[in-house]
């Protein structure tokens, strides 16, 4: 399938998967992710007959830098869904970082508003995750270390290999402890990690740890990322 139909898959998926669980407990706790998943994913959310406002709404990782900044996570997502929804129909929005907080304590007050809602362990019912050239996800890169070691639900990036260097992501502790991990890739530059990170035991690329680290598991993979098949 191409882009544009992996998306509306994608986010079928999603609108079951929220139904669903909203349904069984009242509540849906995920997190989603900025770049081009969440601007080919998200608008088709808009208009479906979900009711948004029983659901939480974190961000997969984001960017140390002002809210409505053009790098902003948090700013794609509420433009191409939660702005678009009526103000009484929105989900909660979950902010990792807040302009002008040190590293050390949005990490500290992000870890502590995800405890509060989710639990310890933080058990998010879906978290969907792009899946970067080089095999990253959130903000868990490939040339960086401290992140497989760390135990943190929340962790602080500094000089991340793309711009801009200073971030917070979703821990792979609490990636681990998702109820489920949805990978969604576009374009024949992912093929390679993607075919890695689904069939190598041994592969250290952050999509692969990931996917092996015990969530259930779904691929969203368009013509390009699937390498044709």
């Amino acid at each position: 399938m191409n882009a544009d139909e992996l998306a509306a898959v994608a986010a079928a998926a999603f609108v079951e998967a929220a139904v669903h669980t909203l349904a069984s407990t009242g509540r849906f706790l995920c997190a989603v992710p900025g770049g081009s998943v969440a601007e080919r994913v998200l608008p088709h959310l808009v208009d479906a007959d979900v009711d948004w406002q029983r659901a939480d709404v974190w961000l997969a990782d984001e960017r140390r830098v002002p809210a409505d900044d053009i790098e902003s996570n948090q700013r794609v997502v509420r433009e191409y869904w939660l702005d678009r929804l009526p103000a009484a129909h929105r989900p909660r929005l979950h902010a990792l970082y807040v302009a002008g907080a040190p590293p050390a304590d949005a990490v500290q007050a992000a870890t502590d508003d995800l405890i509060a809602v989710a639990g310890t362990p933080p058990r998010l019912d879906v978290v969907v995750l792009g899946v970067g050239p080089d095999g990253h996800v959130a903000s868990l890169f490939p040339a960086h270390e401290a992140w497989r070691r760390s135990k943190d639900w929340v962790i602080a990036v500094d000089g991340a290999p793309k711009p801009p260097p200073e971030r917070l992501s979703l821990g792979l502790a609490t990636l681990a402890s998702a109820r489920a991990v949805w990978f969604v890739a576009f374009g024949a530059p992912k093929a390679g990690v993607v075919a890695e990170a689904r069939t190598s035991t041994s592969s250290t690329l952050p999509a692969a740890v990931v996917a092996r680290s015990g969530a259930t598991v779904r691929w969203f993979l368009d013509d390009g990322a699937s390498g044709g098949t």
